[in-house]
C-alpha cells in the first residue's frame, strides 16, 4: 500500500479536506444554491449517499508518461473505484474515501498488480503494486458559505493538519449540473503536481432536495511524480492519470477482477457495505 500522502496520486475529486464553492451568477437562484448548507448537503449528495449506503466511483483511463525527450508513453491501462460512504453526525458530515487503482496491460488488458514487469524507461524488472490512498474527512460549512475539511485521526476527531483548498464551480448545463473543480496544491519542481477534475449529475435529482443521493458520472486528470514501484525517482519526467467514470449503486457493478484484487488489497473497503 503506498503511503496515504495526496501525492501519491488520487483520481477524483471527492476526499477534499477542505472547499471554497464558487457559483456562477446564471445559477445562483437554483434552490439548492440558496443557503451554505444546501449547496453543502447537494455535494454530498452527489459524492455518496446521505443514508450512509456505499457509492463505488468506478473508473477506467490510463497512466501516461510524460518526459522531455519522447513522445507521452501510455505505461498502463487502469481500472480504478474510489468508494465512499457517508455518516451524519451532529457536528458536521462524515465521509470515508479510499481508492486503489488495477494496473493493467496497455494492449492485452492483463491484470499487472503484483505481476513481474519490465519497466521501458529503466530495463529494470519491477513488481507493479496497486495505488491505494484513502482518508476520513468531517466537512462542515460556514457561514460565508465555505465548506471546510477536516482530516480525522482514527479516534474520529479532527486532526491539527491544515487543509486542502479546492475550489468548485457549479454549471447548469440543460438537464445537467456539472461541478468542475482543481485543488491547490504547494509548488513542487521539477514535477508538477495538479489536478483537474469535472463531475456531471442529474440535475432532476439535484433539485430533489428528499434524495439522499444523485447519480453522476466524472472525468479527471491528475498530474504526479512516478509511482514508487516503477524506481526511477530521479528520472526526468512526469505521470499523467486520465480517468472517467461513474457513480455505482454498490460492489456487484465492478468486474471480477477487481473484485478479486479488492479481497486481496482492500477488504476492509468491501466491508463497509455491511456497516
Amino acid at each position: 500500500m503506498i503511503a496515504p500522502t495526496r501525492r501519491d496520486a488520487i483520481i477524483g475529486l471527492g476526499a477534499a479536506a477542505a472547499a471554497t464553492l464558487a457559483a456562477r451568477p446564471a445559477d445562483a437562484a437554483e434552490p439548492w444554491m440558496s443557503t451554505p448548507r444546501q449547496i453543502l448537503d447537494t455535494y454530498i449528495r452527489v459524492q455518496g449517499d446521505l443514508t450512509g449506503k456505499v457509492c463505488p466511483w468506478r473508473w477506467h483511463g490510463y497512466m501516461v508518461a510524460v518526459t522531455p525527450t519522447e513522445n507521452p508513453k501510455v505505461l498502463f491501462a487502469c481500472e480504478g473505484v474510489e468508494t465512499k460512504k457517508v455518516f451524519v453526525r451532529a457536528d458536521g458530515i462524515e465521509m470515508w474515501s479510499k481508492v486503489m487503482t488495477m494496473f493493467k496491460h496497455p494492449d492485452t488488458g492483463a491484470v499487472l498488480n503484483g505481476k513481474p514487469w519490465t519497466n521501458p524507461f529503466t530495463g529494470a524488472t519491477n513488481i507493479v503494486k496497486p495505488n491505494i490512498i484513502g482518508s476520513k474527512t468531517l466537512y462542515t460549512v460556514s457561514d460565508r458559505g465555505t465548506i471546510l475539511g477536516a482530516r480525522l485521526g482514527e479516534d474520529g476527531k479532527p486532526l491539527a493538519a491544515p487543509p486542502d483548498e479546492l475550489t468548485l464551480d457549479f454549471t447548469v448545463l440543460g438537464d445537467k449540473l456539472q461541478i468542475a473543480g482543481q485543488r491547490k496544491y504547494p509548488e513542487r519542481r521539477p514535477v508538477p503536481l495538479a489536478e483537474f477534475g469535472t463531475t456531471t449529475a442529474e440535475l432532476a435529482q439535484v433539485r430533489d432536495a428528499a434524495r439522499p443521493r444523485v447519480e453522476a458520472v466524472f472525468a479527471a486528470t491528475f498530474l504526479a511524480p512516478w509511482q514508487p514501484f516503477l524506481e526511477m525517482p530521479d528520472r526526468p519526467g512526469h505521470a499523467v492519470w486520465h480517468a472517467v467514470g461513474r457513480k455505482m449503486e454498490g460492489f456487484e457493478g465492478l468486474s471480477p477482477d477487481y473484485l478479486e484484487q479488492a479481497k486481496l488489497y482492500i477488504p476492509d473497503v468491501l466491508d463497509w457495505a455491511r456497516m
